[in-house]
């Protein structure tokens, strides 16, 4: 379509109808020298015809909008989705370290053991407590037996006389016999103190002399036959044995009694004879309040024991022993808990990103040992400025292209928006979280470059129509969609003006339909172009060049 073509479709616009009267009524008035300018007219205005015939009509192909104003394009960074870190949750040694950088791990898999030995045995421990405890309990609940009756009556039976005797104190057999053990214990102690008397010396002395001699005659005795060769089976020789011994017993005898005493022997004989002295004392005096209360507390114990039998437990006991058995249950699951804990697992399949600890090493509660990822799950942190906002919504796709990959286009989904803004001189973004989905991201990176393009989620019902084909109608705002040879009012939404075009919303609309109104663009090979007037160099609608 050249210039001349579309200088016809703009007079034909501005003339309407009036344009083909007043051609005829020229025509009819001109000589016969201006017949060749009406056929060379007629010849310039026949191809196109149609075009003409379709503006008179006023039917226009509706556009997407999308293109013009919903696209929001931002630069970041590949990331992880999410990190799992792996920390140890009681003290210990590193038993063993099963997985080291680059492993993949399912969820569950032992990671890191730490040394279980002592959590073992506190198990044992914590198992034999809850026994012992149930066992109290089963003691409590079980009926006395008929040697268990017969214990507690004794028991109790000697705790009464023994208190009968505190209360009528002691008697004349038992004065007698303290006041002999206290006058002894003193004698000895005064002979320690004193030593032998000289009557004893002489005495002991005379017994050594005369051993000594009774040994010198067996002596004698004994050498008459020492010639025998079964000497050591005479009677000599059992004699001379004889007063040998007796000699050395009066000797030592002797030597002891004028030997003084030492210092221990002496505090020793006198700490006996100040304690047989005050049991003497004691039985003298009588018994004394205290016990008194002491005897007659033995009685009441014997009694409860025994009541305690025949009644069997109260309520009271069965509870603490029920307690008892709650307390040891408890320190049973700890401690299991505790030997569950020394065996740190993946919480979620991944690949092993970090290995903090070694074998041997000595760690505790909350150190990070092993950090996991998903290296599958991967997404991106871009900003998008304030006004953009309103165009995005998370579950919104997107497209993604990474710089790595400049020939791929990945699929991308928002899976969050940041509610609070960051300013940057002056400049108001918010975070948005871009996911990746596209099943397909081998050899993609954390910390690659990525560019994320958002579309809106309306955009596939925001449509571009022809100012002049938005009416109201009935108080609703339409647009009337050619439909074979009828048109149907179809309700829409405006969202803003495009010069000649209007942005509007419906679900009604899709792509292909045309509505009556018409605009100065120009379908051309399946595309509207805007007139703006003739090509560079042509004539001018006088015929004079520029």
């Amino acid at each position: 379509m050249n210039w001349k073509h579309i200088l016809l479709i703009l007079c034909a616009v501005v003339a309407g109808v009036a344009f083909g009267a007043g051609y005829a009524s020229f025509s009819g008035r001109i000589g016969p020298e201006q017949t060749a300018a009406g056929r060379e007219l007629a010849a310039i205005a026949e191809p196109v015809s149609e075009t003409v015939a379709a503006v008179s009509m006023g039917t226009t192909l509706i556009r997407p909008a999308d293109s013009a104003v919903d696209r929001v394009t931002a630069a970041g960074n590949i990331e992880l989705v999410d990190t799992q870190q792996v920390v140890a949750r009681v003290n210990g040694y590193v038993d063993e370290v099963l997985v080291e950088v680059g492993d993949v791990v399912g969820s569950g898999d032992l990671l890191v053991a730490l040394d279980r030995d002592d959590l073992r045995r506190a198990v044992d421990q914590a198992r034999i407590s809850l026994t012992s405890a149930e066992l109290q309990l089963e003691n409590l609940l079980a009926e006395a037996s008929a040697a268990e009756l017969a214990a507690a009556v004794a028991e109790l039976k000697s705790a009464e006389e023994n208190l009968a005797e505190v209360q009528n104190g002691a008697s004349e057999g038992e004065l007698a016999a303290a006041r002999s053990n206290a006058a002894s214990a003193w004698a000895r102690y005064d002979d320690l103190r004193n030593g032998a008397s000289e009557n004893e010396r002489i005495q002991l002395a005379a017994a050594v002399e005369n051993a000594h001699v009774a040994m010198q005659e067996a002596q004698t005795e004994y050498d008459k036959v020492a010639w025998r060769e079964d000497v050591g089976m005479t009677r000599q020789a059992a004699q001379l044995q004889q007063a040998t011994i007796s000699y050395g017993s009066a000797l030592a005898a002797y030597e002891e009694a004028v030997a003084p005493a030492s210092q221990g022997d002496l505090q020793s004989a006198l700490s006996q004879a100040q304690t047989a002295q005050q049991q003497l004392d004691d039985l003298l005096a009588g018994p004394t309040a205290v016990n008194i209360a002491a005897a007659e507390s033995q009685v009441a114990a014997a009694q409860s024991r025994l009541d305690t039998l025949l009644r069997g437990a109260d309520e009271t006991d069965i509870e603490l022993a029920q307690l008892s058995i709650d307390q040891a249950q408890l320190t049973l699951l700890e401690a299991r808990l505790d030997l569950i804990k020394a065996e740190l697992v993946a919480p979620a399949a991944g690949t092993v990103l970090r290995v903090n600890v070694d074998e041997s090493d000595r760690i505790s509660a909350g150190t990070v040992a092993i950090t996991v990822a998903d290296l599958s799950q991967l997404q991106l942190t871009i900003d998008v400025a304030e006004v953009d906002i309103p165009k995005i919504s998370v579950g919104q796709l997107a497209d993604v292209t990474i710089d790595a990959f400049p020939e791929r286009v990945f699929a991308g989904m928002i899976s969050g928006i940041e509610p609070s803004s960051s300013a940057q001189e002056g400049v108001i973004d918010y975070p948005v979280t871009v996911r990746l989905i596209d099943e397909a991201l081998a050899g993609v990176r954390p910390g690659m470059t990525a560019v994320a393009t958002l579309r809106s989620e309306t955009a596939a019902t925001r449509w571009l129509v022809p100012t002049t084909a938005v009416q109201e109608s009935d108080g609703e705002t339409v647009v009337m969609k050619s439909r074979d040879e009828d048109a149907l009012p179809v309700a829409v939404v405006v969202e803003g003006v495009q010069g000649e075009w209007t942005v509007v919303r419906s679900t009604q609309l899709q792509s292909g339909d045309e509505v009556l109104g018409a605009t100065t663009f120009v379908k051309q090979a399946d595309e509207w172009v805007p007139f703006s007037g003739p090509p560079p160099g042509a004539p001018s609608p006088g015929g004079r060049s520029p």
